[in-house]
């Protein structure tokens, strides 16, 4: 019988998914952490904001209370307790939209008494027929743009927000996402969602993405097409084409990805941070093109339980699995690119793949493999570095979902020597190790 995919995916045992619930369960993460290095090249990467999980807004006086349900907000609103959301909402030039810790926002399923928005088309929504690229499909759902405004949405471990369609249904699509530009959106959970469940746009001074799950969607979880954007200790559950997307100067930190097509895909002018990522099931690992300084390390991209047979809308295949690829990571820019202090298993695919050559002075090392059909691919470069090696990482258990290192793993204290963990030690190479390796 065919396995349907993500949408009933989550099949992991109860420490796994003790894990994955402890990524969005920390109150306050610790502020990213810059590195010293020497032969290793050093990011300039800073997110504009700090960690602020007790952010709350400070709107014009006297607020209104849950007044729009569809069409503009066009003064400062709050949205509290349960809100039933039955067309597309807008916000004005310079109005803040404040949800409080604990509300319940129902969007109308497959509806919108606004029948406003247009199509997208792009080649693989084309190419794939894919029902979410056609006007129709968006004049039937709802969006949440707050393109011109801000949109201030913290909960908090207790209290978390909720965006879900209404009725039972647990098919994906039933309503598009939300557009931010200016603000934040933290501890809140996003569930069936279609085109993109948070997607980043304008052009914010800084913008943070954290302490979500990001559930069920149809096409990608967070996507970033602007700067200076901060996604960490976020869940991202499935994916058609990928679960985040970022660009110029983000750093993307602490997440953990299960069951996408491809988990990351990043590229840009500028560079970018990928770092203590946990990237689970899924069928490309991380997609890179950029023409800058990148750095990728202390990820762990492995198969647990297998990837999905494929992405779905309304029970009909429309993304087949690995249509993007099957792979760790893969580079196709031509920027200064480190990769190195990873762990990466894929079994069905390469572990790093080099499609372009880029800049002097880049950096492939320091990486473990471990049962990938092959370990590197596609190399127009020469220095492959020799402390690549191919090892059982020898997690305490990977089935159970507990990516600490054991005490004899080989990834212990074999990471880049212009890098160190928390406590002093030479760094590990995984998740836990770094200087962002106490973050979880």
């Amino acid at each position: 019988m065919r396995r349907r995919p993500y949408v009933h995916y989550i099949r992991m045992t109860a420490p796994l998914l003790l894990l994955v619930g402890s990524a969005c369960n920390i109150a306050t993460s610790p502020a990213p952490t810059e590195r010293v290095a020497t032969s290793v090249p050093t990011s300039s990467i800073t997110p504009s904001s700090e960690p602020t999980s007790t952010i709350e807004a400070t709107p014009t006086a006297e607020p209104r209370i849950n007044t729009t349900t569809s069409g503009r907000i066009s003064e400062d609103e709050i949205w509290e307790g349960e809100i039933l959301i039955t067309g597309d909402i807008f916000l004005d030039n310079g109005v803040t939209l404040t949800i409080r810790p604990g509300t319940t926002v129902l969007l109308a399923a497959n509806s919108d008494d606004q029948q406003s928005g247009g199509g997208f088309d792009d080649a693989p929504t084309r190419d794939n027929n894919d029902p979410v690229r056609l006007e129709e499909w968006h004049k039937n759902v709802i969006s949440i743009v707050g393109i011109g405004g801000t949109i201030i949405a913290v909960g908090n471990p207790e209290e978390r927000i909720t965006f879900r369609p209404t009725g039972d249904d647990d098919s994906t699509a039933q309503w598009d996402g939300i557009e931010i530009e200016s603000g934040t959106i933290q501890y809140a959970d996003i569930l069936y969602g279609g085109r993109v469940a948070i997607n980043v746009l304008g052009k914010p001074t800084g913008v943070e993405i954290a302490h979500n799950q990001v559930r069920y969607f149809h096409w990608a979880g967070i996507d970033a097409h602007t700067s200076d954007v901060w996604f960490h200790h976020n869940i991202i559950e499935g994916g058609g084409h990928q679960a985040i997307t970022c660009t110029n100067n983000s750093l993307i930190e602490h997440n953990i990805i299960i069951a996408s097509n491809t988990a990351m895909r990043c590229h840009g002018s500028e560079g970018f941070v990928i770092r203590n990522n946990l990237i689970l099931d899924s069928l490309l690992g991380i997609s890179i093109q950029s023409s800058h300084v990148v750095e990728v390390y202390n990820n762990v991209i492995a198969e647990v339980n297998g990837p999905p047979d494929g992405f779905y809308y309304q029970d009909v295949l429309i993304y087949p699995a690995g249509f993007a690829g099957v792979g760790g990571i893969w580079n196709f820019g031509r920027g200064q690119t480190s990769i190195y202090n990873n762990i990466i298993n894929i079994p069905g695919g390469c572990g790093i793949g080099i499609h372009t050559e880029p800049a002097p002075n880049s950096l492939i090392d320091f990486n473990l493999f471990w049962r990938n059909e092959s370990n590197a691919c596609a190399f127009p470069i020469s220095d492959y570095g020799s402390a690549n090696f191919e090892a059982d990482p020898m997690f305490v258990d990977l089935q159970a979902g507990d990516f600490h290192l054991h005490v004899d793993s080989p990834a212990v204290d074999t990471g880049s020597p212009d890098l160190l963990d928390p406590d002093g030690s030479p760094a590990d190479l995984g998740i836990y190790g770094g200087p962002a390796g106490n973050g979880w």
